[in-house]
């Protein structure tokens, strides 16, 4: 036990002090109260997906669903829980926050925003690898994916600014980014020897999901669009 929580408080430095370096970009003591506040906030609504999560597990098991339908219980974790449900969260969350700070907010206040709500999830989500699994897989989910996912999905938009500065709209940039993402996906998969071929009736299902995790990507991305800002 002991081991194991020492294991987790090690998981919480890299997020830890990224979160004092987004916290101190600014000295004044406004953006700090801000900070502290988005952490809280990304914490708070970290348990609340958990809870529901954990609410819709039980429904699943008391309908008999888990032993027969494990793959669809999968996808809909990744897709709607994560995808769907988290990031509408995190964006809503860092969302007013950038709205109540419209008159001297940067693109960089904005990933931070992003990273900061992020971070805070990223606590919570630790506790629930804690629970679910071993010492070893808590430090390399908690320590090294948990901390670089937390901060990457936020720093995503800060390399379409160049884009959006070319005159490319939000639509385009996830066009090209969602087209090489399937080239390179469809490369990853031949080269493994993996198949491609989707079945009829899997199409609707995966079209779905794939609707959900796209509206995802536009709103983050939408978030930090200067133009999108300058209009709202």
């Amino acid at each position: 036990m002991i081991v194991t929580l020492i294991g987790l408080l090690i998981s919480y430095v890299p997020a830890l002090l990224l979160y004092r370096y987004l916290r101190n970009l600014h000295e004044d003591e406004d953006h700090h109260k801000d900070c502290d506040k988005l952490l809280v906030n990304g914490i708070l609504c970290s348990i609340g997906v958990a809870l529901l999560d954990l609410a819709i597990t039980i429904v699943w098991n008391m309908l008999g669903f888990a032993e027969n339908m494990p793959l669809v219980r999968e996808i809909f974790d990744a897709f709607v829980i994560a995808a769907l449900v988290e990031e509408t969260v995190k964006h809503v969350t860092a969302g007013k926050m950038v709205k109540k700070n419209h008159d001297k907010v940067s693109w960089l206040d904005c990933i931070a925003y992003f990273g900061i709500v992020g971070i805070g999830f990223q606590i919570i989500e630790t506790i629930v690898y804690m629970i679910e699994s071993n010492i070893i897989q808590i430090l390399v989910k908690g320590f090294t994916m948990g901390s670089i996912a937390a901060a990457s999905y936020g720093l995503n938009p800060l390399f379409a600014l160049p884009l959006y500065a070319a005159g490319y709209s939000v639509d385009n940039v996830l066009f090209y980014r969602y087209a090489f993402a399937v080239m390179m996906l469809g490369m990853m998969m031949k080269l493994c020897g993996l198949p491609i071929k989707v079945s009829r009736k899997d199409l609707p299902l995966l079209a779905s999901f794939g609707l959900l995790f796209s509206a995802s990507s536009l709103f983050l991305f939408l978030c930090v669009n200067p133009r999108y800002k300058e209009r709202h």
